[in-house]
């Protein structure tokens, strides 16, 4: 049985910059981007381990969630590859991100991770 893992953060970014983003690092094909009835623009993207929704905040900035489903490896990987190239391109961001139960209550440590270093 896979495991859950929860993602919640910021990122000092565009949503044009995190749209190009995410197409180089993921399935471009699975990207949906749209504007909200409030005028916000969203991003999704659903494959078979990974949920992801973004949206702007209002202040040049993303809201980040994802759903991650594998193991705590698999958990790992992922942040660190979207971090280290958020860090390669001198974004800011914060993420914090734990494991999940079947009723979204967190499971054990939560980890957080920041750009720059705080």
């Amino acid at each position: 049985m896979k495991k859950r893992f929860i993602y919640s953060g910021y990122i000092k970014i565009s949503c044009d910059t995190l749209l190009s983003f995410m197409g180089k690092v993921l399935e471009p094909s699975k990207i949906r981007d749209r504007y909200a009835a409030d005028l916000q623009r969203e991003l999704k993207y659903e494959d078979d381990t990974v949920e992801i929704y973004a949206y702007e905040d209002g202040h040049g900035g993303i809201l980040y969630q994802t759903e991650l489903k594998g193991s705590l490896e698999d958990a790992q990987n992922y942040i660190h590859m979207i971090t280290e190239n958020l860090r390669k391109l001198d974004y800011i961001h914060q993420f914090e991100w734990s494991e999940v139960d079947s009723n979204d209550k967190q499971i054990g440590k939560e980890y957080e991770i920041s750009f720059p270093e705080q």
